[in-house]
């Protein structure tokens, strides 16, 4: 479709769902637009008035393309291209899989932004900006991004690659989230099971089932979880307050393993490596072991069993 479809009056809705690859200019529709093509380019504007504009496939922007629903949902496929892109849909979810090689792109909602995995990248130094986002699947930043208060609605794997990925918070204690890369969490994390590699910062606590931590990790805040593992050649983990779980273990491989606060475990800990503790320690079992390793405690120590 070549020039604007419902220019003059606007079409009652527009569904395309055969074919390979689509084209088409400015569409403006009273209901919703549907493209289920494999392929579809855009290069104009397109308009909802409250309703849904759904392309599923391979979205291919021209610069200066917009698209407003009016509040209607706005759901896209992975977008492609080099040119600009406006989404506004002010109080109506708006759900992305993946933003690769647009010169910027611009949303203009009321409502999180819905990250449904696939890559995030922009050209030259432009950078993601979200106030808020809910995370699903596969999420990887080949660009700076800030998540502002991130929303975990799925199982995430979010990853900065050789970028910083920001966010003010995540939430989410029904899914399992892992991390890697460099990523930098001002406030919390609450989620189901946390995995980290790569260098993660936390401002405030961190609130898990089972948590495994390689790389550098540092951890303004506390930890409270049933299982926390340190592990991985090199790997640090640094903790500001204190850790309450069922288990705790570090091994020899590890760098190092420094807690500010005490550690409370209601059942078995294993420590090795070079680990520095505060304050007071209390578990069922305490078991220190490795040849080399290093271990300061500030405080008490309280067993029933130590090895």
């Amino acid at each position: 479709l070549t020039g604007t479809v419902g220019g003059i009056a606007a079409l009652t809705s527009l569904t395309a769902d055969g074919g390979v690859s689509f084209t088409a200019g400015s569409v403006r529709t009273t209901g919703a637009q549907s493209y289920a093509d494999n392929s579809i380019n855009l290069s104009g504007t397109y308009t909802t008035n409250v309703a849904p504009f759904t392309a599923s496939g391979t979205v291919n922007v021209a610069s200066g393309t917009v698209i407003s629903t009016n509040s209607g949902p706005l759901t896209l496929g992975p977008v492609k291209g080099t040119g600009s892109l406006q989404l506004i849909n002010l109080s109506g979810p708006l759900t992305l899989s993946g933003v690769d090689g647009l010169s910027s792109l611009d949303i203009s909602s009321q409502t999180p932004v819905i990250l449904s995995g696939g890559t995030y990248a922009l050209a030259g130094d432009a950078a993601f900006s979200f106030t808020r986002s809910q995370l699903t699947g596969d999420i990887l930043f080949g660009t700076a991004a800030d998540l502002g208060s991130a929303t975990l609605i799925g199982k995430t794997s979010l990853i900065g690659s050789g970028v910083t990925v920001r966010a003010a918070a995540i939430t989410g204690s029904d899914h399992n989230l892992g991390l890697s890369g460099i990523i930098n969490v001002a406030g919390s994390v609450t989620v189901g099971d946390l995995v980290t590699t790569g260098i993660v910062s936390v401002g405030g606590d961190v609130s898990g089932r089972a948590l495994s931590l390689s790389g550098v990790t540092g951890i303004g805040g506390g930890i409270t979880a049933t299982n926390v593992a340190l592990s991985g050649p090199g790997s640090a983990l640094s903790v500001g307050g204190s850790i309450t779980a069922d288990a705790l273990s570090s091994s020899i491989e590890t760098q190092s393993l420094t807690v500010g606060g005490d550690v409370r475990i209601a059942k078995g800990l294993s420590l090795a490596g070079a680990v520095r503790i505060t304050g007071s320690v209390t578990a069922t079992d305490i078991a220190l072991s490795g040849a080399g390793s290093t271990i300061s405690i500030g405080g008490s120590v309280s067993a029933d069993t130590l090895i």
